[in-house]
């Protein structure tokens, strides 16, 4: 029953088709029962039709059992794709980071709005370290995958819910409030930088799955 409750839109539509296609076998049966003399009276009718639906039934029972399957895998792939992604992305990240401690720069940007981001990239690549790491279920990784990334407090809000942050919840999202009100300034200040360097020391705290 429960795997009933649990459609996805994509399995409702595709359950919605068959019981529309199961109320035109009905409705043909019906028909012909009547108009081509097959059966003898109501009753056998009914019979007859009732015989149908569960033939109906059993056809669609083994067909969302193979969709079901078939949703599996995509979920499966999604989440691949997802792990790769936040790994790539970070190793990138990594890179970069190495290459500028090859080169006489010092390390940490002296420029706040370049520290502020900096942090910020920490703190959500740890993020989607977090929502991508093999040891959560296939499917969770793929819903995580599935959410809007422009709004990361619906990252946030999953990973939450999930029991995935901690006690870093609100932390996470005053972060992410920051990093909102900060990415599109060229004025961003000590201050604003100090506080985003201290979210992303807590947050990077957050041990993996």
């Amino acid at each position: 029953m429960e795997s009933w409750t649990n459609l996805t839109e994509g399995q409702g539509l595709v359950l919605s088709g068959f019981l529309t296609g199961l109320g035109a076998i009905i409705a043909v049966l019906l028909a012909q029962s009547f108009f081509r003399s097959k059966v003898s009276d109501l009753k056998a009718a009914i019979l007859e039709t009732e015989e149908a639906v569960i033939a109906f039934q059993n056809e669609i029972v083994a067909r969302f059992k193979d969709f079901e399957e078939s949703f599996k895998e995509i979920d499966i792939t999604i989440a691949a794709l997802q792990e790769t992604a936040a790994k790539t992305q970070a190793s990138i990240r990594e890179q970069e980071s190495d290459d500028e401690g090859l080169s006489e720069e010092v390390k940490e940007p002296h420029d706040p709005k370049e520290r502020t981001f900096a942090k910020w990239y920490e703190i959500s690549d740890h993020l989607e370290e977090i929502a991508s790491s093999p040891n959560i279920d296939g499917r969770t990784r793929a819903r995580y995958g599935r959410i809007d990334r422009r709004s990361y407090y619906d990252l946030i809000d999953a990973l939450d819910y999930d029991g995935r942050l901690g006690n870093m919840r609100d932390i996470a999202d005053e972060a992410t409030e920051l990093w909102y009100s900060c990415r599109r300034r060229d004025d961003i200040d000590e201050e604003a930088s100090r506080r985003m360097s201290d979210y992303a020391l807590k947050i990077k705290g957050i041990p993996m799955p």
